[in-house]
């Protein structure tokens, strides 16, 4: 922590400590990281599971109209 810059999931974990010092010292900032899209899923806890994508190959139903 770079003396009143927060990580968001640090304040969450010290959220009284945040508090603390934003009440008796200076204002406290809490960032949030940004991520594009492709590390964000490969860094997800799914990134690893097996996902079934075959696609169904029956003609589809008829339908009136």
């Amino acid at each position: 922590m770079d003396g009143n810059v927060w990580p968001l999931q640090e304040a969450k974990s010290k959220f009284s400590q945040l508090v603390e010092e934003a009440m008796h010292k200076q204002p406290q900032v809490v960032t949030k990281p940004k991520t594009d899209l492709v590390t964000f899923l490969r860094t997800s806890p799914l990134a690893e599971e097996v996902l079934d994508l075959t696609r169904n190959k029956d003609t589809p139903r008829d339908v009136n109209l």
